[in-house]
């Protein structure tokens, strides 16, 4: 067997357990704090999916653009380690407070989170899978990476601001002061 087959053979591996973990997190954050109202965004959720899909079938090999370049491969086998691990110390500092971003809410008894990876970043999750899925396509040796995160940090950047503004207006000026301090998606750069 070849590098690329198990840089990519990883990378699927990597985001299934990833996708399990989150499903079984989900769950059980929704057990112990309750929603306050569910205005789930149902273009939001296709597009978690179709993205997904097209992931795995660049993944499987059905590419465009391709390159041949096995460092830069490489290079995204780590960013898709660096990005999930991001996502993870996102959704693991953030507990019980967490909801799918396509539900766009505040919990009951919802908490500020200011410790973990939430010291450098505000939205760890949105930056942790913005790193991971460019990092996959980067596996998938497809120059559609570029576009991948540029669409990505406009789409991301957007989800961001309507959560932030939710957050100002639950938790007002601590929020704000929160936000001056810390990066948005990627600790120390974005």
């Amino acid at each position: 067997m070849d590098l690329d087959f198990w840089l990519r053979s990883l990378t699927i591996a990597i985001f299934v357990i990833v996708r399990v973990y989150w499903y079984n997190a989900k769950n059980k954050s929704n057990l112990e704090k309750h929603k306050v109202q569910k205005k789930s965004l149902p273009i939001e959720k296709f597009g978690i999916i179709l993205s997904a899909f097209i992931i795995g079938v660049s993944l499987f090999g059905f590419t465009i653009f391709t390159f041949n370049n096995t460092i830069l491969q490489l290079l995204g086998f780590i960013l898709v380690l660096i990005g999930c691990l991001e996502a993870i110390l996102g959704r693991l500092a953030l507990g019980s407070n967490w909801t799918e971003s396509y539900e766009y809410q505040i919990k009951t008894k919802h908490e500020l989170i200011i410790h973990g990876i939430y010291q450098f970043v505000r939205h760890p999750i949105y930056g942790g899978f913005m790193v991971a899925v460019t990092g996959a396509f980067v596996v998938a040796k497809t120059y559609l990476f570029i576009p991948i995160f540029l669409f990505q940090l406009i789409l991301m950047t957007k989800f961001a601001k309507r959560e932030e503004e939710l957050l100002i207006n639950y938790f007002g000026r601590k929020y704000i002061i929160y936000m001056q301090k810390t990066k948005m998606f990627i600790p120390f750069m974005i």
